[in-house]
């Protein structure tokens, strides 16, 4: 089958995955012949906050009916770049996006996604031919130990039920049930992971939040209570370490929940959070407007987005003993 564009395919992009900086990119599509062009097509690129790249395509070559343009990016800055294609057809705009995971769709779809890192990067030695086995941290292992401080309006099933899935009437998903996997759960298992040939676990979140998925983090500097203390997360990593496993944990970092000592949009919590008052210390990382409403991740209202770029945040999680500072 023919596509306009596949991200998979290095007929089509001559890198697969992430690039370097400054490395060049070659980028492929393909059109029918029959489609009258007005103009040649353009790569479009373009990074949050800046302005749109357009880079013209040219013709490559003609094979079985189609014509393939390509052009070549050399991206000046690392970091998550955004790309599309265009043409425009007897007056009529036409874009090429994402569809799935790689292919490129007509006139619908998402943006494709670039990563470009700096070439002096080096992978971390521990990831090198390693085995990563990652965790859900609530349904992989309970150690059947009680737990201080859990909140009482967690639903706790048993292990082997149903979990609860559908929404209510009103079409909300609460993410309320538990089955009371922990760390000390997952550190029982460290002889079952090491004979599997695991090198690294990833954690999915597992600091304080009300979900059971935990990406809306409540608290950066608490684990979860219901997955144990901060130092039942240090013994899970010495025990790990002495078995030449690392722990990698997943920070989100993109937004919090709204159920959180930042936002605590329920007052959950004693001290006031950004949705609750302008006086908040934490007001300035998230974007207000209107009675109360603020930007959320996908629009989804319990995971408010913050401004990573915002200097009071970006001090809180990197500065001089911040949330990385900590857990490291």
């Amino acid at each position: 089958m023919r596509y306009f564009y596949n991200s998979w395919d290095s007929a089509y992009k001559s890198h697969f995955g992430a690039i370097a900086r400054n490395q060049s990119c070659q980028f492929t599509i393909r059109l029918p012949e029959e489609t009258p062009l007005d103009f040649s097509p353009v790569l479009v690129v373009f990074r949050t906050g800046f302005k749109e790249r357009f880079l013209p395509m040219n013709v490559k070559e003609h094979e079985n009916g189609y014509v393939t343009y390509t052009t070549d990016l050399i991206p000046k800055y690392s970091g998550v770049h955004y790309y599309y294609f265009s043409y425009t057809s007897n007056g009529v705009r036409h874009y090429i996006k994402r569809g799935d995971a790689c292919h490129g769709t007509l006139d619908q779809g998402e943006m494709f996604q670039l990563t470009v890192y700096n070439e002096d990067y080096q992978t971390p030695q521990f990831l090198k031919g390693g085995v990563m086995y990652q965790i859900f941290p609530d349904r992989f292992c309970s150690s059947g130990k009680m737990h201080d401080n859990v909140p009482s309006d967690r639903v706790m099933r048993e292990w082997g039920e149903l979990p609860y899935y559908k929404p209510d009437q009103n079409g909300h998903v609460w993410n309320n049930d538990y089955f009371g996997g922990d760390l000390d759960g997952i550190r029982s298992k460290l002889d079952y992971l090491k004979d599997l040939g695991v090198t690294c676990i990833y954690l999915n979140p597992i600091f304080e939040s009300h979900e059971n998925h935990r990406y809306n983090t409540a608290n950066y500097r608490k684990v979860d209570p219901l997955l144990g203390t901060n130092e039942d997360f240090r013994e899970l990593c010495k025990a790990a370490k002495t078995r030449g496993i690392s722990v990698i944990l997943d920070g989100v970092f993109s937004h919090t929940g709204a159920d959180s000592i930042y936002f605590n949009k329920f007052g959950r919590y004693p001290t006031p959070g950004a949705y609750q008052s302008e006086k908040s210390p934490y007001y300035s990382w998230y974007h207000f407007w209107g009675n109360k409403e603020y930007e959320s991740w996908w629009g989804i209202d319990t995971l408010p987005n913050v401004d990573e770029n915002n200097p009071s945040y970006t001090k809180y999680i990197c500065g001089d003993d911040g949330v990385l500072d900590y857990w490291l």
